[in-house]
């Protein structure tokens, strides 16, 4: 077809006609359509065009033939004379008939011939014998052809003679022979030929296309061919040949073949690149031993699913022997955007953003916005930042974090990899004290906001200090971090800018973090492991990001040599797996998927196929303490295994228990609007508190009770209905000291999807407060006990809280590790706060205080006893000395 439609004159040599006339004359003589324009736009007919137009007028000559027969039979007995005139001069007419279609037959043949494939050529010589317009001559590197009209004939040897009877054909040839089956090895590549080079890589395709499209022959072909692997291409090919004779290797697609009793089968594919062949960019896990470590786990929703029960953090700490503590929580990422929507739960759900972060954020937009600890009260922002997930859990523990896990990925999704090359200036000093001030050679960009690294020599506790830079002066910026007594004297150091709303610029802030809070907590740095989502599927659905995070942070750990797990290519997880193994589409909602990813963790953990250990057949070790000799096995719920501890917690004694069946709040000191009430449940009394909206609202009966160490505490509980609260927070009951100052507060957080618990423990009373939220929802119109269990912390005990709900533990144990904590005096049951908004009711049924003694278990009872037989039973320090 034209293409550039010159329009020059007839004659034209320009080579975009020359062009043009050899695709156009390619279309007449092979193209389907019966008519193709030339370069200046005119119909020419086609050989297609021609051969159905011969094909036409023979049809419509037959029909003539025998409408004249018919005629001439009918006329025959009419007019015997006027048939013999007729005849002669149809006669006449068939003959001229006959004479033209014999030319145009010839002319026909002529342009047959011309539309022929050429031959190969010959080298110009006397005698050469022409017949054909096919037969090619080569003169002077050029290709002739016969003329048309001149055949036969036979070359005299001399050009000038012999030019005249030939035309030349360029490079028709040439493209005819690059088209051929051979055509690639005309052409080099590299020292070879194009044809060596396509030839490294057979397709079965290849064999069908040399064999007519029969791939039986074209996988005999392929067998009896030099290439030892064979691509199938993606495709499906079924052949007639039995599986057991073919030898050579199929890969990418699919081969059926017969078996011996005749049936199809596939083939199973060979790739040309063994396994050892294959980059294999995942970690070990760089810890070996377990032993004695405990662990700080940091993610999201998926790793916080049974939090502080049998989460998949909990369940690998009980399987490794690990004390884990699981700071995962819903909704949240690690990285931060310091210009994202200040109005967003998303923005600030960030575990890079620093309480600095928060309190600018604060000062910027308001009390209304995210950063403000009444925007959304099921987790406060000042408790989603990395001062309270990592440096208050490093302060807050006795046995410190060997390990901390960052399984952060999933909500990271899409979010940008970030540079490995960060701007990074010089520090030429620092000055310690209630802030720390870093000044450096040049500040370059960075700006206040910005979240910064410091490198330091010379003064140890400021080596990855971590934070926003709050002021800059000059080349000085200023970190709220108080280094009073950090002791040393400055060497050298670096100060890196880093861009947490990225991978890279997030998970190196964090690590710096980490590193920093450890070693001021305990002097040494944690081994740091990151990790992947566990599916690359969300709501069953392939979800590529996920994948594409997961490469992402390991491209990272990469970088500083840190373990990363990729779960989801240890699982494997499949489209129709997701449900099964992810109830809701996303999380291990029930204890059986959350122990299956448990699994994989500990496996990889333990650096191959763990032990399987069946726990309702072993006794599970509390910690890592060994045993002592002759020592009786004690099981601690705190711990939630057995160990043999010099201190126990001692039968409970029972302190104060009501059913409020006397109708009477006399025994109790109460507090604005509470009475007793027929029980809203349907039997019984029950104690009801209205707390008005507001702090303070004091609504409540409180008792001094004698606890001891071990308190043990429940109580009924029963709301209606929230009163169309959608927010906000009521508490529901305080263990306090005799000044009235906080120990433990049970709360209820509402929000718009509902009323959850909360247990908060203070360090000091009403003071530096540890708070553990709930995933566990309070149902309304339905009564629930609540019971929260209490040991004060003894050296050589495992303290904490515990907070039940129905029976069911649903939270991890707060350790309560201050050491000067007087033992609670009072309890309070109903309403101090209600930040709800609204006037609540709140109902309390039977309600129980017991308590427990610490008691030493190296000095064992001595004494004597008589039996029901009479017999006296001596006893000297646990041991029976006598039986008289």
């Amino acid at each position: 077809m034209t293409i550039f439609a010159t329009f020059n004159p007839i004659g034209s040599t320009h080579p975009k006609d020359l062009i043009d006339n050899a695709q156009n004359l390619d279309y007449l003589i092979l193209g389907p359509a019966p008519a193709y324009p030339d370069r200046r736009s005119v119909s020419r007919l086609s050989w297609a065009g021609i051969e159905a137009a011969f094909a036409t007028a023979q049809s419509q000559r037959a029909a003539d033939f025998t409408a004249a027969q018919s005629q001439r039979a009918n006329d025959f007995t009419a007019a015997q004379s006027q048939r013999a005139n007729d005849f002669t001069v149809a006669q006449n007419q068939r003959t001229s008939d006959f004479n033209a279609a014999q030319a145009q037959r010839a002319a026909d043949y002529a342009a047959s011939e011309q539309s022929r494939g050429y031959e190969n050529p010959v080298p110009y010589a006397a005698g050469i014998v022409l017949t054909r317009v096919t037969q090619l001559i080569q003169y002077n590197s050029e290709l002739y052809k016969a003329k048309a009209g001149t055949l036969p004939w036979t070359t005299t040897g001399i050009w000038a003679t012999d030019s005249v009877k030939l035309v030349s054909i360029g490079d028709a040839a040439l493209r005819q022979q690059l088209a051929m089956t051979g055509g690639a090895s005309l052409v080099n590549y590299s020292e070879r030929t194009v044809k060596d080079k396509l030839d490294e890589h057979r397709s079965l395709y290849d064999f069908v296309a040399a064999n007519a499209g029969n791939v039986t022959v074209a996988v005999t072909a392929a067998e009896a061919s030099s290439s030892e692997y064979i691509d199938l291409a993606g495709g499906t090919f079924q052949v007639a040949l039995q599986g057991a004779t073919l030898t050579k290797k199929y890969y990418g697609g699919t081969l059926l073949v017969l078996n011996p009793a005749g049936n199809y089968g596939k083939l199973k594919n060979q790739a040309p690149v063994t396994d050892v062949q294959v980059a294999h960019p995942r970690t070990k896990c760089p810890v070996v031993d377990w032993s004695g470590l405990s662990a700080l786990w940091l993610g999201t929703s998926i790793p916080h699913q049974g939090v502080g029960v049998d989460g998949y953090p909990e369940l690998f700490g009980k399987t490794m022997g690990v004390g884990v503590t699981n700071m995962a929580w819903s909704g949240s990422h690690a990285g931060y955007d310091v210009g994202g929507d200040a109005f967003a739960i998303s923005t600030i759900a960030a575990l890079s953003m620093t309480e600095d972060d928060r309190l600018a954020g604060l000062a910027a937009y308001g009390p209304s916005s995210a950063y403000s600890d009444t925007f959304d009260l099921i987790t406060k922002p000042s408790q989603m930042t990395a001062d309270y997930r990592i440096r208050q859990a490093f302060g807050n523990t006795q046995l410190g974090y060997g390990v901390v896990i960052l399984d952060h990925a999933h909500n990271d999704m899409n979010r940008a990899l970030g540079t490995k090359t960060p701007e990074t200036q010089t520090v030429t000093g620092v000055t310690v004290g209630a802030t720390t001030s870093i000044t450096l050679s040049a500040v370059g960009t960075i700006a206040v906001g910005d979240a910064v690294t410091l490198r330091v020599t010379g003064i140890p506790k400021l080596d990855y200090l971590s934070g926003r830079v709050q002021t800059k002066s000059g080349n000085t910026i200023t970190l709220s971090y108080n280094s009073t007594g950090h002791t040393g004297t400055f060497a050298s150091g670096t100060v890196t800018k880093l861009d947490r709303s990225t991978i890279m610029g997030a998970w190196s802030f964090l690590v710096s973090y980490i590193r920093h809070s450890s070693f001021i907590a305990q002097g040494v740095y944690p081994v740091i492991i990151t990790a992947g989502a566990p599916s690359e599927f969300t709501n069953n659905e392939p979800t590529p990001s996920i994948y594409s995070v997961a490469e992402k942070v390991r491209e990272f750990a990469d970088t500083l040599s840190l373990g990363f797990f990729d779960i989801a290519y240890f699982m494997d997880v499949k489209k129709g797996d997701q449900l099964r193994y992810f109830p809701d589409g996303v999380h291990a909602t029930t204890t059986a998927t959350r122990q299956v990813l448990t699994n994989f963790w500990v496996q990889w953990a333990s650096g191959g196929a763990a032990r399987v250990i069946n726990r309702d057949a072993v006794i599970q070790r509390a910690g890592t303490a060994a045993f002592l000799k002759n020592h009786e096995l004690i099981y601690d719920e705190y711990t939630d295994g057995f160990s043999t501890p010099s201190l126990v917690e001692g039968k409970s004694s029972l302190l104060h228990s009501d059913d409020f069946s006397s109708g009477s709040l006399a025994a109790y000191t109460t507090v604005g609007a509470v009475s007793i009430v027929d029980a809203p449940w349907g039997a019984g009394k029950s104690m009801r508190a209205v707390p008005p909206p507001g702090t303070g609202v004091f609504n409540y009966i409180q008792k001094a009770l004698a606890f001891n160490s071990a308190i043990d505490a429940s109580f009924d509980f029963y709301m209606t209905n929230l009163a169309g609260a959608t927010s906000g927070l009521i508490s529901l009951f305080d263990l306090a000291n005799g000044a009235g100052l906080r120990y433990l507060r049970i709360s209820l957080v509402v929000t718009a999807s509902g009323a959850f618990l909360r247990v908060s423990y203070f360090k000091n009373p009403s003071a530096d407060v540890v708070t553990m939220e709930t995933n566990t929802k309070v149902t309304m119109g339905v009564k629930h006990t609540i019971r929260v269990k209490v040991r004060k912390s003894v050296t050589g005990l495992p303290s904490g809280i515990l907070l039940y709900l129905d029976g069911v533990l649903i939270t991890q144990r707060i350790t309560v590790d201050n050491f000067g904590q007087t033992n609670p005096a009072v309890f309070i049951l109903g309403a101090v706060d209600n930040t709800t908004g609204v006037t609540q009711n709140l109902y309390y049924g039977p309600i129980s205080f017991s308590t427990a003694a610490i008691l030493d278990t190296t000095v064992r009872a001595s004494g004597s006893f008589t039996t029901n037989d009479g017999k006296t039973v001596t006893v000297a320090n646990g041991i029976i000395t006598s039986i008289v």
